[in-house]
């Protein structure tokens, strides 16, 4: 998981860089990119952490940092600067992440107990 998110990162990178050079489309890819690679650096600094309750809170800003990015991305095609069909699998990947942090979150703000054998 720790290098899918320094992929989404460098996929991110690439995208930015081929955007028109317009005052808004450089605006909004600003904020994509520190929202993108805020990703993979909060997972890696969860992955660090040793109390559940400091994992958790990683994992909440990985899962807004996501979420934060498919919002640019949202924007970006809101305003026809990049055509959707070019982020189905970016957003399909961020969706995942998204999804796999609320499950983590959830998993360990509501612990299943073990059962006794």
């Amino acid at each position: 998981f720790k290098d899918h998110t320094k992929q989404i990162t460098l996929r991110v990178v690439q995208l930015v860089e081929e955007l028109p050079n317009t005052q808004k489309a450089q605006l909004i890819g600003n904020q994509l990119l520190m929202s993108a690679a805020s990703i993979g650096a909060h997972y890696r600094a969860a992955c660090r952490r040793k109390s559940a309750d400091g994992l958790v809170a990683k994992l909440v800003e990985v899962e807004d940092e996501a979420v934060k990015t498919l919002y640019w991305l949202e924007v970006l095609v809101e305003l026809k600067i990049i055509e959707a069909e070019k982020l189905i699998k970016l957003n399909t990947d961020l969706d995942e992440i998204v999804d796999m942090a609320a499950s983590s979150i959830n998993a360990l703000r509501n612990p299943k107990p073990r059962s006794v054998k």
